[in-house]
């Protein structure tokens, strides 16, 4: 893990804006096409953990009050990479809401396998993680 310190705000929302750019600059048109409903596989090196998720509709899920403000958060232009996401894994079995940059998805799988993935409880060895999307994933 880095730690980065700022003297303003100013400046860590501008080291912040260089690091969503340098990240969309490496997304592949394949990840760039995900969309709600498309299930991934995702490998955090921090964690040295793979993540099984499905991108969800954000508005779909919300409260009816709610719909203006996350409309107009994921049209906003620093969103255009991130996806809304349950995501699970041996530290979060049950699934986790949030974000996800997809450059970091490593494969778009089918619901097929990824319940594959959840009957195994989440595997983490890549000998099974990695020919089990290679095969079946669209990467």
């Amino acid at each position: 893990m880095t730690v980065e310190f700022f003297d303003s705000d100013e400046e860590m929302q501008a080291a912040l804006a260089a690091n969503r750019e340098a990240a969309s600059a490496q997304v592949r048109p394949w990840q760039r096409a995900v969309k709600p409903g498309d299930f991934y596989v995702h490998y955090n090196a921090e964690y040295e953990l793979f993540v099984f998720g499905e991108i969800l509709d954000p508005v779909a899920l919300c409260e009816p009050d709610e719909v203006e403000y996350l409309t107009k958060t994921y049209a906003q232009p620093h969103m255009a990479d991130f996806r809304f996401a349950r995501a699970h894994s041996p530290m979060c079995e049950e699934g986790e809401l949030g974000d996800i940059h997809v450059l970091t998805i490593g494969a778009v799988i089918s619901k097929d396998l990824f319940e594959q993935y959840r009957a195994l409880d989440w595997p983490q060895d890549p000998a099974i993680v990695i020919p089990m999307y290679e095969s079946h994933g669209r990467l």
